[in-house]
């Protein structure tokens, strides 16, 4: 090491500013350049080797160096400037890989949608053959019943039958179609309109 640069360091020991002062007036521009070619971003260049003389300065009582100080601030800004790229390239990743997964999760939520919208659209259209398939007697009761919320009484009022008719029907609409549903259905879907089609009245 120079004798310059044997006065700067002891100058850095010993607390005193002037040495940090002196490093960065001869060597701030230079150091610069090399951090930019490794992040390619002048200002975040600028923040590395600002950082290395903060390292530097805060260090300044535990420093060891065996060569010139100009390579020695070489070395660590290099060393800074990679850690920099690694640490972005890093967050990018997370960034990256969050982003992916909102989309495949986006991409899974409409899917799901599309196959619920189609298989609730087949299903109602079996539940719609199977009552199309009821005996007639027995398709009036259960839609009189079930599509338009009629009691008992009032079915046999209109139809002009008695309620134990009415119940006999209803019992044998049911019967049919629970029949009919039970093996095209999912648990899931046959528990849904056993709610609504085959509660009791």
């Amino acid at each position: 090491m120079d004798s310059k640069g044997q006065e700067i360091l002891a100058l850095l020991k010993a607390g005193d500013e002037r040495g940090i002062n002196m490093l960065f007036s001869i060597y701030f521009v230079p150091l610069c350049q090399v951090a930019f070619r490794i992040v390619h971003n002048q200002q975040v260049a600028k923040d590395v080797v600002q950082d290395v003389f903060v390292r530097l300065w805060t260090n300044k009582e535990r420093l060891h160096i065996q060569t010139s100080i100009l390579g020695y601030l070489k070395k660590s800004v290099t060393n800074a400037s990679i850690d920099n790229q690694r640490c972005a390239y890093e967050a990018r990743k997370v960034q990256w890989d969050a982003a992916s997964n909102l989309q495949q999760a986006t991409i899974q939520t409409a899917t799901t949608h599309v196959e619920r919208d189609v298989e609730a659209k087949e299903t109602a259209a079996l539940v719609e053959r199977a009552i199309g398939q009821l005996p007639e007697r027995c398709r009036l009761v259960f839609i009189l019943s079930r599509r338009e919320g009629l009691s008992y009484k009032q079915i046999a009022e209109k139809l002009e039958i008695s309620p134990k008719t009415v119940e006999n029907q209803m019992s044998k609409a049911l019967k049919i179609l629970r029949k009919a549903l039970a093996t095209v259905l999912s648990i899931g879907l046959l528990l849904h309109y056993y709610l609504f089609f085959f509660r009791v009245p």
